[in-house]
């Protein structure tokens, strides 16, 4: 039965002459990336700023300043309420831009929108299921009789989707060639306990 959580597999031939077994799979260990990075500011809230009618029965009920009022007028949606789930999760746009003005150390008000912009974009993709966390993992193939070593296989996950894209070649390179290094180094380090590794610039 075919492993429903597998995207994808390939054999990569490595510079060490040596080829490897890489599979592309779900990460279903990862959670939201509010919890993976500094994001910017998002706020879970019982009521929905961006509905024109809630914010101005609330801008009615509560005495709020104009900086205040500001911040709720910028609210974007990441995810709206539901039947499942009252609450929504909401981007606080404004307090976004400081944060990456003082946190981030970004000077330039242009860079500090569209980094923010992106920002946004990048977490509504995560909520809109634009694109998903994956891991990568390799087993080395014996060269003898091409059969896949998976007691040496590992596993690194947290990557975003993207990088199966066709343009993320480099990106996808360099993660399948980390793992593998990983791989080499715990096989180097099993046959010879204690032996320093050496290490050229």
């Amino acid at each position: 039965m075919k492993d429903q959580n597998v995207i994808s597999k390939e054999v990569y031939a490595h510079k060490n002459g040596l080829k490897y077994a890489i599979t592309w799979e779900y990460d279903n260990d990862s959670g939201s990336p509010l919890e993976m990075g500094d994001c910017g500011v998002v706020d879970k809230m019982l009521w929905n700023p961006t509905d024109e009618g809630a914010l101005e029965e609330y801008l009615d009920q509560y005495d709020v300043g104009l900086e205040e009022e500001s911040r709720l007028r910028l609210m974007r949606v990441l995810r709206a309420p539901s039947y499942r789930s009252q609450s929504g999760i909401y981007y606080d746009y404004l307090a976004s831009l400081n944060k990456a003005h003082t946190e981030w150390g970004i000077q330039d008000h242009d860079d500090v929108v569209r980094i923010v912009e992106a920002d946004f974009e990048w977490l509504k993709g995560w909520y809109n299921d634009d694109w998903h966390w994956i891991t990568v993992s390799a087993a080395p193939i014996d060269p003898d009789t091409d059969v896949v070593l998976n007691e040496h296989r590992q596993h690194i996950g947290g990557y975003e989707s993207s990088i199966l894209e066709s343009h993320r070649d480099v990106w996808r390179e360099e993660a399948i060639r980390e793992i593998i290094s990983e791989i080499e180094w715990t096989r180097r380090n099993v046959a010879h306990p204690g032996q320093m590794e050496l290490c050229f610039a």
